[in-house]
């Protein structure tokens, strides 16, 4: 079963708590109206507008992947001159994943995907997939050719604007991990 959706999951939220809301409001005014709480109807609604408001505040707080136990790790960036955009993300067990664009223009690309190990060893892995999610579109699979035990590579015709790129691998040991990142193909 596909993990919710991190947007969904902060928009239940946010209906939960303008569901709470109006609940609270619709209290008060009954007890303004009446001039004093008519019976335990207002109670009951206080109530259940609080439940609603907590549950609200839970879901808005959840990190994406909270739910399912996936973690979204920092990705960190690193770019040169002449070379392409590198996005090295946090694995479990202290290893990393390093992928990249290349040539990083629109038309046909290469999307790169090398795991590591945490001594800096080409990290084995047992299966891995990979989507992207193009510019107002949706999610779509990317066939991954395998380079070496860690390394894969998806051809991908990429046109401009921000791309979203999944992997999802599992690693030698069992361990599955999922990693994304967010690239920008300009004009």
């Amino acid at each position: 079963m596909a993990a919710p959706s991190p947007n969904l999951v902060a928009s239940a939220g946010r209906w939960a708590l303008y569901a709470g809301l109006a609940l609270l409001v619709g209290a008060a005014a009954v007890g303004l109206y009446f001039g004093r709480p008519a019976g335990r109807w207002p109670a009951v609604v206080l109530a259940v507008a609080a439940l609603v408001l907590v549950a609200a505040g839970l879901l808005t707080e959840l990190r994406p992947g909270a739910a399912t136990g996936e973690v979204t790790p920092q990705v960190q960036v690193s770019q040169a001159p002449g070379q392409p955009t590198i996005y090295t993300i946090a694995q479990p067990g202290g290893g990393r994943l390093q992928s990249y664009v290349d040539p990083d223009r629109p038309g046909p690309n290469q999307v790169h995907f090398t795991f590591f190990d945490a001594a800096g060893n080409e990290q084995p892995v047992t299966r891995a997939s990979a989507t992207t999610t193009p510019p107002a579109a949706a999610t779509r699979p990317l066939e991954l050719l395998r380079l070496s035990s860690g390394h894969f590579v998806a051809n991908a015709d990429l046109h401009a604007g921000r791309w979203e790129f999944a992997v999802q691998a599992e690693l030698q040991g069992g361990t599955t991990t999922t990693s994304r990142f967010t690239h920008s193909i300009a004009d």
